[in-house]
């Protein structure tokens, strides 16, 4: 026996695999689905489920050789071909090649069940398919103008395909609001059930496939995240990469408004990047690691060091000077970046070091700790004559100054960051919200990170932005984050 998402599954052989092609789905289901299964693919009425069963018919036959029937009994074929054309699947093309062939059923009311199968049946054995999407149960069953009885409906349906020999996927609508799935008799019969979902986190729009059984197939999760934009693409939970030799981080330009926050993606989320002499907040989830959040700032203190700019860092707990250094050289830099980058240590522990980016000194007041920041930053401006990043990590300068003092401290470096154009990020951890609504006040830009079914998800809440998914993309020679929506 084998634990499977808190149940006691049995274990299962081998069964070969259908790839279903998808972006994203097939690593996470073993290679496909089960060669010659019926899966039932579920979920409310504009979901997903139609642009799914297509892309699982065009994969098939553009890239695995695999001919395929998509029968539809909600759509007609003109209106199919012209909808599926938005997402450059080209099905007029691939059934001219004789690699598919669309069934359009949708006035098939006169017709009898057992002639509807007989049709089926034969276009899938004269075009030697190997692959059947049915669109949908729910309006086969409506098809007929005698009430037909679905257990015998799937029975036949059930038969005519384990004949065939068919991978099969059975599109099946839930009313909205109504948790059965079709008649609560399909499920008994498919090999492998999913349920694609539009859910609500943080009051924006999410999509989610929920894997509720799928034979043979071990699963590290049963739920994951999907987006529909530039075809349909499955995420599994975030993945820390491992890069081999770091490129140099090539700058990003800005605009006259604007800093580039490093990463061309967000850019574009934010409408720019950071606006010049702002305050950033970034909010960070429970259960994130440091990289996960480090992912999002990194750049854009890469991006400010590759223009000879200052970076000024004041780390969450976790990350010292040496932590920082290290992250900087996964950017492609070195010792040329001491003379810009200052990591300021509020700790008597590491006073007299004689590293040139390690800023220290006890201070044991506000006014000590703000006066050795500012002499720094005041320091690495007058050197470079250009703006300056400032990270604050609050739980660091909360645990050493307190939580009024850091309130206090905030607000003279935002008022300097606006009055010398510089850039502000300040990092907030759970369990700090007062702090954190009081700086939410002063930013210009405010940014949620989380974690849900393992996957990081970024938000805006100032400018108010849609979900995004956070992939780490390591193309270039060093980590960027790669952001799409969920649409």
């Amino acid at each position: 026996m084998c634990k499977n998402s808190g149940l006691t599954v049995p274990l299962m052989k081998n069964y070969e695999r259908a790839p279903t092609g998808i972006k994203g789905l097939d690593p996470i289901i073993e290679g496909g689905f089960p060669q010659g299964s019926l899966i039932l693919v579920a979920g409310n009425p504009g979901v997903g489920k139609t642009i799914f069963g297509a892309e699982f018919l065009h994969e098939g036959a553009t890239k695995f050789g695999q001919k395929g029937v998509y029968v539809s009994f909600a759509e007609g074929r003109e209106n199919f071909n012209e909808n599926m054309l938005r997402f450059g699947l080209d099905f007029e093309k691939l059934e001219e090649s004789g690699k598919i062939r669309v069934l359009d059923l949708v006035t098939v009311k006169e017709a009898g069940m057992e002639t509807v199968m007989e049709m089926i049946a034969s276009e899938i054995q004269s075009l030697g398919a190997e692959r059947l999407v049915i669109d949908s149960f729910s309006a086969l069953t409506c098809a007929f103008d005698t009430k037909i009885n679905v257990r015998i409906l799937i029975h036949i349906l059930s038969k005519m395909i384990r004949q065939s020999g068919c991978t099969a996927l059975l599109i099946t609508e839930i009313p909205t609001g109504n948790a059965q799935i079709g008649f609560g008799i399909e499920e008994f019969v498919a090999d492998g059930i999913l349920i694609l979902k539009k859910v609500r986190i943080e009051d924006r729009l999410a999509r989610e496939m929920e894997m509720v059984k799928l034979r043979g197939t071990r699963l590290e999760e049963n739920t994951f995240f999907f987006s529909l934009e530039g075809g349909f693409q499955v995420f599994s939970p975030f993945k820390q990469k491992i890069i081999g030799e770091a490129r140099t981080f090539e700058p990003v330009p800005d605009s006259e408004t604007h800093f580039s926050t490093g990463t061309p993606s967000l850019d574009k989320v934010l409408h720019s990047g950071y606006p010049r002499g702002s305050v950033v907040l970034l909010e960070i989830g429970p259960n994130l690691s440091i990289p996960n959040y480090h992912l999002l700032i990194a750049p854009t203190g890469a991006n400010f060091l590759s223009q000879n700019r200052g970076v000024m860092i004041a780390p969450t707990i976790g990350v010292d000077a040496a932590y920082a250094l290290k992250v900087s050289r996964a950017y492609g830099f070195g010792e040329e970046i001491y003379n810009l980058l200052r990591v300021v240590e509020y700790s008597t522990l590491t006073q007299g070091q004689s590293k040139p980016y390690i800023l220290t000194g006890e201070a044991r007041t506000l006014e000590e700790g703000y006066s050795l920041w500012k002499r720094a930053r005041d320091e690495l401006r007058e050197k470079t004559g250009q703006p300056v990043l400032e990270i604050f990590g609050i739980d660091t300068l909360e645990s050493t100054f307190g939580e009024e003092n850091v309130k206090s401290m905030l607000a003279l470096a935002a008022a300097n960051t606006r009055h010398q154009g510089n850039l502000t990020i300040v990092l907030i951890k759970p369990g700090m919200e007062d702090i954190a609504c009081r700086i939410a006040n002063i930013s210009e830009v405010h940014l949620r990170l989380m974690r849900e079914h393992g996957t990081l998800l970024l938000f805006g809440q100032k400018p108010r932005t849609s979900l995004y998914i956070v992939e780490m993309d390591v193309s270039r020679g060093h980590p960027l984050p790669k952001l799409t929506p969920i649409y």
